[in-house]
């Protein structure tokens, strides 16, 4: 092993940034084992500047069918590390350049790195005893799409464990994955409370939701975003909606809220996938059941849309606008703020900062559930397509930031 010396201490790093780095590593170490597994490295003719088109071009391994958009998606997380860079700017895909660091995963370098991270970052040497197969593995098997990703781009480890596309749905329905689904629910709950401290700094966030009589939280999980929320606007009212097995859940979790806040929290349970459950949660539904001079709703996802793949992201927006169009005032505005770990455009002053963590989002939630992290770009895309306009992006203290979007009326 190399002296101390080369390597950074944990221990150097105090609090939770200490937690969170280890978990943003290891998404890292991820696609680090891709790029060299599949030899991304060789690919590249030297220094010279390719497009994934080019990369894959290149290939000789006949056992390795690229899968470019999941390719793009290891380069950008691998530029995060310093492997290769990255220009948007010179064409209308993106190009990539090999660095020096990039070099070294050259199957023919002296120093033999491609072995190193094989060897150490994958599952290789676990696989001998029989103790796991990595996930590591199944990531490069799904960019090259081999074995069971040959033939079916939905799939992920996870779906072919359940035998289900929709694993939340079979998280929450399936009573042997009960204790697995509790403790995701906690998990998400943990984030969401995170992410709350860089939410409730945003003057900007604040003075918006300050604005409406409720906040509808879509994808609330244990309620903690709106129970913050009305902890910290005493005239809002708010509302959790998840799937009925996760609300039930979030009721014991808040039964012990302080009246004032209790009287302010309604949980309902229902999923965006079916019209008649999103009928519960339209703004005159919401607004029925409040006594308050204004009369107005926001609708709040958080770290929910990327669980989703481009296509199933669509069916949700144009159910969303559906239901809401259906059942509203004619002159009521409808806002909808997107929370999540949006990958921001490179020359955003926090860019360097957070996009090294969501990119290894990204590529984490490609695995999961065969989501993704977006940029501006691609939210403006899909919020075009499913008749809602995009308005501006709210960057806070941290990686979290947030799309405002308004529904288009006819």
């Amino acid at each position: 092993m190399p002296s101390t010396g080369m390597i950074s201490s944990p221990g150097s790093i105090a609090g939770l940034p200490k937690f969170l780095s280890l978990i943003a590593h290891d998404w890292l170490r991820r696609s680090f084992y891709v790029f060299a597994k599949l030899g991304v490295a060789d690919l590249f003719d030297g220094a010279k500047p390719h497009t994934v088109s080019e990369l894959i071009a290149n290939n000789t391994d006949q056992t390795i069918n690229f899968h470019g958009e999941r390719l793009q998606r290891i380069l950008f997380h691998v530029e995060q590390g310093g492997l290769v860079h990255s220009d948007s700017k010179k064409s209308t895909e993106p190009i990539f350049t090999l660095t020096e660091d990039g070099q070294l995963m050259r199957a023919t370098h002296p120093l033999k790195m491609q072995g190193i991270v094989l060897w150490d970052l994958g599952s290789v040497q676990w696989d001998l005893g029989g103790v796991s197969s990595g996930i590591e593995s199944h990531l490069a098997a799904m960019v090259a799409q081999q074995g069971p990703y040959a033939n079916d781009q939905t799939a992920t480890p996870v779906s072919l464990k359940l035998k289900s596309d929709n694993w939340f749905e079979a998280f929450a329905s399936r009573p042997e994955l009960k204790q697995t689904s509790d403790l995701f629910n906690v998990a998400m709950s943990a984030y969401s409370n995170i992410e709350w401290q860089a939410i409730r700094s945003s003057n900007d966030i604040q003075k918006r939701i300050s604005k409406y009589s409720v906040l509808c939280d879509i994808g609330g999980s244990l309620a903690t975003f709106s129970v913050n929320c009305l902890h910290l606007h005493p005239q809002l009212h708010a509302v959790s909606f998840d799937l009925p097995e996760v609300s039930r859940q979030a009721r014991v979790e808040q039964k012990d809220l302080p009246e004032n806040i209790l009287c302010r929290l309604r949980i309902i349970g229902g999923g965006f996938f079916d019209l008649d459950s999103l009928k519960q949660i339209s703004p005159n539904a919401l607004l029925e059941s409040i006594n308050s001079p204004t009369k107005s709703v926001v609708y709040h996802m958080k770290n929910i849309l990327h669980d989703w793949s481009d296509e199933k992201t669509l069916e949700i927006l144009y159910n969303l606008k559906t239901t809401f169009l259906g059942d509203s005032l004619p002159d009521q505005q409808i806002t909808l703020l997107l929370t999540e770990n949006h990958i921001l455009p490179s020359d955003h002053p926090a860019a360097e900062q957070f996009n090294w963590i969501n990119r290894g989002l990204d590529i984490h939630m490609l695995l999961m559930t065969g989501g993704k992290q977006r940029t501006v770009v691609q939210w403006q895309h899909l919020l075009e397509q499913t008749g809602w306009e995009y308005q501006q992006i709210v960057t806070t203290e941290s990686p979290i930031s947030v799309v405002i979007a308004k529904l288009v009326k006819p």
